[in-house]
Order: C-alpha cells, then sequence, then structure tokens
C-alpha cells in the first residue's frame, strides 16, 4: 500500500494494521527528524500487550503511521457506551496486561504520557487487552492528528497527558514526564475500571487543576472495593518516590489470576 492510499482518512483498515493520518507541527527538518527517529525505535519494539508500531511514510508536512490492528474496543466506551459487558476477572486480567505494558515500555525508557481508559484496547471476544499510543510518546509536541480536511491537535498539557489522568507534578509545577506519572495514569485509570466512574467529580480542567492543589483524593477512589483500594491508592499518592513501580503492580494483578483466561 503507498502513501496516497494510506491517505485517504484517519483508519484505514486493513487485514493487518490501522493507519493514523498526523501533521507535523512546525514541518521543519529537526521535527522530521525527531519524528523519524522515534518511529524507528519503535518499530524495533514488540510486547504482546502493547499495540504494536508497524511501519510509517511521510512527506514534508505529513505523517503517516501503520499500527497492528487489533479486533475490539477501547476501554472508555466499554465502560461508558457499554460495548461491552466485563466482570471482575475481566478487569483483573485488563488491569495486569496494562501494568505488563507499562513495566515493558519502562525497562525500555520510554515514558507513554497519556495512559488512559481511551488508549487502552480490549478484544472483542475474550479478555485480551492491549495499551496504545505509546509509539508517539516523545513527539506529542510536534504532530497533530488529521481526520479528514481536520487537523486536531491532541488534549494534551505542555508535558503531554490528559488532564483528568495527568500527574499532580506535571500539572502544576511542569515536571517532565517520568515513570512514576505514568504510575499515576495508571491508577486513575485503574479507578475508573474496578469502578465505572470517572476519577474526578468534575467536568473542567481547572477544577481539576484547583484539587490537585488542595492534594484531594481522586473522588471515585472512595468507591473501590477493599480487594483493589490499598493497590490502586499507592499509585495516587502525591509523593511520587512512594508510589509502586509497574513492575510491583503486575505481580499484584497477577495474583490469582487464571492466566488461561487470556490464552497464555
Amino acid at each position: 500500500m503507498n502513501h496516497r492510499d494510506l491517505k485517504k482518512q484517519k483508519f484505514q483498515t486493513c487485514l493487518l494494521f490501522t493507519c493514523n493520518v498526523y501533521h507535523i507541527i512546525p514541518p521543519a527538518s529537526d521535527s522530521q527528524d525527531d519524528v523519524a527517529h522515534e518511529i524507528f525505535v519503535n518499530t524495533q519494539l514488540s510486547h504482546p500487550c502493547i499495540v504494536r508500531m508497524m511501519g510509517a511514510s511521510r512527506t514534508a508536512t505529513e505523517l503517516l503511521i501503520a499500527n497492528e490492528y487489533i479486533n475490539g474496543s477501547n476501554l472508555d466506551g466499554i465502560l461508558h457506551k457499554q460495548l461491552k459487558q466485563i466482570d471482575e476477572e475481566a478487569k483483573q486480567a485488563i488491569g495486569f496486561q496494562v501494568c505488563l505494558a507499562v513495566e515493558y515500555m519502562h525497562s525500555k525508557n520510554i515514558i507513554h504520557q497519556d495512559i488512559k481508559p481511551g488508549n487502552i484496547i480490549v478484544e472483542e471476544k475474550g479478555m485480551r487487552a492491549f495499551l496504545t499510543d505509546w509509539g508517539m510518546a516523545n513527539i506529542h509536541d510536534v504532530i497533530s492528528l488529521k481526520i479528514g480536511s481536520q487537523t486536531i491537535v491532541p488534549p494534551a498539557g505542555p508535558l503531554g497527558g490528559t488532564i483528568f489522568y495527568r500527574a499532580p507534578e506535571c500539572e502544576l509545577h511542569y515536571c517532565a514526564a517520568t515513570r512514576e506519572s505514568d504510575v499515576w495514569s495508571v491508577g486513575a485509570t485503574f479507578v475508573e475500571l474496578f469502578t465505572g466512574s470517572r476519577p474526578w467529580n468534575v467536568k473542567q480542567p481547572r477544577e481539576v487543576k484547583a484539587l490537585l492543589s488542595s492534594r484531594t483524593e481522586p473522588h471515585a477512589l472512595a468507591m473501590l472495593s477493599p480487594t483493589w483500594k490499598d493497590i490502586i491508592s499507592q499509585c495516587l499518592r502525591y509523593e511520587p518516590e512512594q508510589q509502586p513501580t509497574a513492575g510491583t503492580l503486575a505481580k499484584v494483578f497477577r495474583s490469582g489470576l487464571d492466566l488461561n483466561c487470556l490464552g497464555w
């Protein structure tokens, strides 16, 4: 498939991959070099719990990314649009796989910067889950997504991420994203996974910022069952050095889980 074919729409579903079209901002040589390096690095990575980047093509102003195709729905749609019913075992399995994906990324010195339910895909059949949108983590400042004739800058802050899942040190103090800020985002995502409610019971970004400034716990944390509240609340500590690692989280979520449900 050539560049012109790939360019037709945001998602060109094929047998093996989907395609996203991005604008490069600005269309300068140094930005393109950054993009090219990032793409090269990430096409070399592979893990059963991430959506693999298959390849890329570019022009002077546009970048096309071909990702592995997963037949499923994102977790946000599953939780809030009831695209699929998931029981407690499935939720634990999804959490386990997300932890494995993040642990793998961190072992490769890649910080996702935007972990949230919308970036987790769950297979249509079964409990397999995949973390996506990770290959562009370090170049969000030089790209925007193109959908048809519209160009959309992703809803991220100056250091990446979506505010409802972004770590307080990144939102309040503009600290660079780290493994710990990813873990905060994992915790906020897991609160939503296990309660079905958004982490914060507010709608405006400025309200989230005010809550973070006062070191308030995400509201939905109080709705968690005792089984998961302790470990997930550790992810949402305001002192990053007191948070667990993704590897530690994976061990907790692995406990008592029948891996046969994942086909492993």
